[in-house]
């Protein structure tokens, strides 16, 4: 009997020590996210701006942070905000000029199980592999998914880079997968259009997804901007979330960190960096992960001056000069497939409003619950507890038995 009990407790013993294994697990239910990145216009651009009166509403009623720029011209931002690298600093070239092997945000989704969708206004055709700057105002170079070798190369994920027509459809379908991406075409997300025209964009697009049943208590929008024109500072703006939620902007690899932390995914590049800020309290409302302790070093080096913080932030008002790193303010030109990449390596440090946020993690993300870890685990994970906890059960009742016999045979005849 007491070989039962003994093996019991060797079976269940995985129980104990799988969770204590740090692993980065997906979301047992992913948050329904949507983002969609305007263009060149600085943070002072918008907010204020009386030509955009339904986006300074938002601003008014929701949650949102200055966040600074990485690069110029458009290009280098959508790869950052994907990948958490500009990569090689390109000029604003095509696919054709050159590709990236990745991983980038949502190749972490697909193999967390995670369903998404990239929306492109005027692109013609899903997984369009001709990569121009038309038909109507399509830009490729507003379609990050479309440099990433790990897209352009897989069918299935490919596939899932459509033109933006079909939002309206997988809305009103209820097939809206939980992370959407919207690139506009270039006159609504205000490259070559008004300010005014953006702003009525901006007021359909938010309408018809918050009347959809894909919106719920816990979906957010972000609705940002690739980079500045009158300073580095752009503003990111989340639907659904409180405002006066304290958050720190940083610069946009924080907002990649973000949405990695709430899906539960691994940080990619400069997003696992200390010093990018990071909005994952506008996206769940919960506060950043705790970073973790610093390595012990053997060797003490020379001590150094600790950047200002200006700590957390709701809705910070920029400096009208850019940050100490930043590149001259020369917003993207207009198209066309002349433009050649630049040589400069991802090598410096992200640009970062001066004095920098305040530290945060880096690393995985957070390390899984007992609870968190049975709930979201892998199948064969999942029929190992299951297998520990019947035998622990088998045991349990062996042992019952036998004490019954036991007491059985000692009683008096």
């Amino acid at each position: 009997m007491r070989k039962a009990v003994l093996c019991g407790l060797l079976a269940l013993s995985p129980l104990f020590v799988l969770p204590l294994i740090p692993v980065s697990q997906a979301a047992a239910i992913p948050p329904h996210i949507l983002v969609v990145l305007m263009e060149n216009t600085s943070y002072e651009g918008v907010v204020g701006n009386s030509l955009m009166p339904y986006v300074n509403g938002l601003v008014n009623t929701n949650g949102s942070v200055s966040t600074t720029d990485l690069s110029h011209p458009s290009l280098p931002n959508y790869l950052g905000y994907v990948s958490g690298s500009i990569q090689n600093n390109p000029a604003d070239t095509t696919p054709q000029d050159g590709t990236y092997a990745g991983p980038q945000f949502t190749d972490e989704l697909a193999a967390a199980g995670i369903g998404w969708k990239a929306y492109m206004q005027d692109m013609p055709v899903a997984c369009d592999l001709t990569d121009q700057y038309s038909p109507g105002s399509y830009d490729v170079n507003h379609n990050p998914f479309m440099y990433f070798n790990s897209v352009r190369n897989n069918t299935s994920q490919c596939n899932r880079d459509v033109p933006y027509s079909q939002l309206t459809a997988d809305l009103n379908a209820g097939t809206a997968p939980a992370f959407i991406w919207v690139s506009p075409n270039t006159l609504n997300d205000m490259h070559d259009g008004t300010p005014a025209q953006g702003d009525s964009f901006l007021q359909g697009l938010v309408t018809q997804v918050r009347a959809s049943s894909w919106w719920t208590a816990g979906s957010r929008i972000v609705i940002t901007w690739d980079e500045g024109t009158q300073s580095e500072q752009v503003l990111t703006l989340v639907v659904g979330s409180a405002h006066g939620t304290a958050a720190t902007g940083g610069s946009e690899y924080g907002t990649l960190r973000g949405l990695e932390e709430a899906y539960g995914v691994g940080l990619l590049g400069h997003s696992a960096d200390s010093n990018v800020g990071d909005i994952l309290p506008l996206l769940t409302g919960s506060a950043p992960p705790p970073p973790p302790p610093p390595p012990a070093s053997p060797t003490q080096a020379p001590p150094s001056a600790p950047p200002a913080s200006p700590g957390a932030a709701t809705s910070p008002t920029p400096s009208g000069s850019p940050p100490p790193h930043a590149p001259p303010a020369s917003p993207s030109a207009p198209r066309g497939p002349s433009a050649s990449p630049s040589s400069s390596p991802d090598a410096s440090s992200p640009l970062s409003p001066a004095g920098g946020p305040p530290p945060s993690i880096s690393g995985p993300a957070a390390k899984p619950t007992l609870v968190g870890y049975f709930w979201s685990t892998g199948w064969f994970r999942g029929m190992l507890i299951a297998a520990a906890l019947l035998s622990l059960i088998g045991a349990a009742l062996l042992s019952l038995i036998g004490l019954g016999v036991g007491a059985a045979r000692r009683r008096p005849r």
